[in-house]
């Protein structure tokens, strides 16, 4: 875990940002890393996002300046029987709205079990403003320093975010990360 978010931001500039991850490998990200920065006396960016766990195909859509549409074919939430976002006694309705701290979420879309599938994001400013980072975490390709084995690894990407009419992939976005190309690159170059 401290190296997968170690790709994560964590510098003094983060405390008045609003860190979004589009999508986390599994669904203890949010919590085991404010527990670990906390724990570390490392900086914590103001709020932390994570709208959707498991490496699911998903697309972004981006209707206007300020909001998102997402859409997946499994889900937001990976591990439903360990959820820490929401217990299987309480499932969720299509029109259902969270609201927490600069940010509003309504589940357009639900499965028989009441876990969402769908859902439109709307942020409190526009998804340019340089207050909020976007970031995917993801699986990705990385060589065993040691060894030089080559691995799977949990690695987090600052990604940008669609522009206004545009829907992407998860790996669209993940392809447009200087970030995530370097890393690739670095684990494709003979070892």
């Amino acid at each position: 875990m401290d190296a997968a978010f170690a790709t994560l931001p964590s510098d003094d500039t983060v405390r008045d940002k609003t860190l979004v991850v589009l999508q986390a490998p599994n669904d203890f990200t949010s919590y085991y890393f404010t527990l670990m920065r906390s724990g570390d006396a490392l900086p914590l960016p103001e709020h932390t996002r994570v709208l959707s766990t498991g490496l699911h195909p998903m697309t972004i859509e981006r209707p206007g300046a300020n909001r998102l549409v997402l859409r997946t074919t499994d889900g937001f939430i990976a591990q439903r029987d360990l959820s820490i976002y929401r217990n299987h006694k309480y499932p969720m309705q299509t029109g259902e709205t969270i609201s927490i701290t600069g940010m509003t979420a309504v589940v357009t879309k639900a499965d028989i079990h009441g876990w969402p599938m769908d859902a439109v994001f709307t942020f409190d400013k526009s998804l340019d403003d340089e207050s909020i980072l976007w970031y995917i975490g993801t699986m990705a390709p990385e060589r065993n320093p040691k060894t030089g084995r080559k691995l799977k690894v949990e690695r987090y990407f600052p990604v940008p975010v669609p522009a206004v009419g545009e829907t992407l992939s998860i790996d669209d976005l993940l392809a447009r990360s200087e970030k995530y190309k370097m890393a690739v690159a670095a684990a494709e170059a003979p070892g």
